[in-house]
């Protein structure tokens, strides 16, 4: 309705303009020394009118020209900025795919924005050690430390994983106890640590990081952790804490290498200790290694018998050498040298 209104009201006025143009047309006369130019008066607005769409309509292009411009400026600016980050993107995703070729191909060329040459340069470093390039992989840690300070803790963490791989584990060990230092609870440090821990049997410093691995769950997840956790409490005279992981630990996922080291602690409770490995044989009734652990806690609680059924039922179901010495060691308590020459003959027989 209101538009309705409007265009009578338009309509309106233009029938008025009209009939008043009809009437008194009028003129205009613009002279500028010998020239003049005359026109009736209603055209010359309109010209007028026109002049100023025409000017105005042509300014709007010129602007959207400028903007244009300007946005096709800043949009080649984006683009030749992100192109790296969208090299190095799919470098790394190349990467977490074991592409190594394609992984090195795009970080390589990601590489012409310095920002992200850090980055680049550590992943193509970590991609050298995976193909066995030692000198590669120094070089690219050698440009990452030149490159970037701020990334130095991580260019560290790399060198000393390149020691390990080139067995110098001591250089390792030195330089990530003085990043430790630095950073006591960096979980790459760490993880480095235990590796390094781990080889060179510091199951006394193993010890002090285990609880800060359990937290960031490591413990759960890396059974030789575990394991060497276990040595190491032993060692240092916490055989029953030992115990207490490894029982924890079987209880919810089974592993051979635990059950065995079960069976070589010392416990200060070693009937407890027996009648708990007896109770996995039901979950594991035919597992050489339990009855292998079953036959030397019985052995170590001095109950001949029992530790020769269990042994012998351990070869019957996997000829090894370990479970032979046990015997040898079990005869040579009962005074039976010929039995227990036998065994050892046996298990020097499995060695060879």
């Amino acid at each position: 309705m209101k538009r309705l209104i409007i265009f009578f009201l338009i309509l309106v006025i233009a029938v008025l303009i009209g009939v008043t143009v009809k009437i008194d047309p009028g003129y205009m006369l613009i002279a500028y020394r010998q020239w003049t130019a005359e026109m009736p008066l209603w055209f010359a607005v309109i010209s007028l009118c026109f002049l100023f769409v025409l000017l105005h309509t042509l300014l709007i292009a010129w602007r959207s020209i400028k903007n244009f411009s300007a946005f096709y400026r800043i949009r080649r600016k984006l683009l030749r900025t992100h192109r790296p980050y969208i090299l190095t993107r799919q470098g790394l995703f190349a990467f977490l795919h074991q592409d190594f070729k394609k992984a090195e191909k795009l970080l390589t060329k990601g590489l012409r924005h310095n920002r992200l040459a850090p980055i680049n340069n550590l992943v193509l470093a970590a991609i050298a050690q995976e193909k066995h390039q030692p000198k590669k992989a120094e070089q690219a840690i050698l440009a990452a430390s030149r490159s970037a300070s701020e990334e130095q803790m991580l260019i560290n963490v790399l060198q000393a994983r390149l020691f390990m791989q080139n067995n110098e584990w001591q250089s390792a060990f030195t330089l990530l106890q003085s990043l430790r230092a630095m950073e006591p609870e960096n979980p790459l440090i760490l993880n480095a640590l235990k590796t390094v821990y781990i080889h060179l049997r510091q199951w006394h410093d193993l010890v002090k990081i285990f609880p800060l691995l359990r937290d960031l769950g490591e413990a759960e997840k890396d059974k030789d952790l575990l394991l060497a956790y276990c040595r190491g409490l032993n060692q240092l005279g916490q055989p029953d804490e030992a115990l207490k992981m490894i029982v924890h630990f079987l209880n919810k996922k089974w592993d051979d290498a635990l059950c065995e080291l079960y069976g070589l602690i010392t416990s200060s409770h070693a009937a407890k200790q027996v009648k708990t490995a007896e109770k996995w044989l039901k979950c594991e009734p035919k597992n050489p290694v339990l009855y292998l652990t079953l036959g030397r806690l019985a052995n170590r609680s001095k109950e001949w018998q029992d530790a020769e059924n269990y042994l012998m039922s351990s070869l019957q179901l996997s000829e090894h050498r370990d479970a032979y010495i046990e015997l040898a060691f079990l005869y040579t308590a009962k005074s039976e040298n010929e039995k227990a020459l036998e065994m050892f003959h046996k298990a020097n027989l499995l060695t060879d």
